[in-house]
């Protein structure tokens, strides 16, 4: 094994990133949708709007992050925890006041934007919600130093537990069909 080879064994915790909250733009989304591909996993945090017309609804992609299976589940690890800390202090989650809609049933009105590769994230429980902090660790994984949030995302904890679900079967089916994502290596 060469050097770079050993080198990758060990990668920073989240933890141990400093991040830099300067300047960063905000989404607060009402719907996300979450894929994974065997090379890389997405997800689209959208804002809905209804047309009581047509009875249809219509979505905007507001962000849209791209990652490693490595990255996902770690970030799906930090929200699992976000959300039974939440539970742990106020209870269980109430569901959403209407139904979400499906995939299918929705719209998506102009070009989404181009995805933002993220490979650190870090997620904040607040009393009404989560914001996660998607970041580009431009520096190698082993050098501290800041880095720099490309984008911040605030959700309710319903949305989050969501995205949680959806992270979940979409990984769970990821690694059935191409072996497990290794996050403690």
């Amino acid at each position: 094994m060469g050097f770079f080879g050993r080198l990758s064994r060990r990668r920073k915790s989240v933890a141990e990133v400093v991040f830099d909250d300067a300047r960063v733009s905000t989404t607060y989304p009402d719907w996300v949708a979450f894929t994974a591909m065997r090379e890389a996993c997405m997800i689209d945090f959208v804002l809905l709007a209804h047309e009581p017309a047509r009875d249809r609804q219509y979505a905007t992609v507001l962000y849209r992050a791209a990652m490693t299976g490595y990255t996902a589940k770690q970030l799906l690890t930090a929200l699992q925890t976000a959300i039974q800390r939440c539970e742990q202090q106020f209870g269980k989650i109430q569901g959403h006041a209407g139904r979400l809609p499906q995939a299918g049933e929705i719209a998506v009105t102009g070009e989404p934007p181009d995805p933002m590769y993220v490979n650190c994230a870090r997620v904040t429980p607040t009393p009404e919600g989560v914001v996660m902090d998607f970041a580009f660790n431009f520096a190698s994984a082993f050098v501290s130093g800041k880095v720099r949030i490309l984008h911040r995302v605030v959700v309710g904890f319903y949305l989050a537990e969501t995205l949680v679900q959806r992270m979940l079967s979409e990984i769970r089916d990821h690694e059935f069909r191409f072996g497990e994502i290794e996050i403690d290596v």
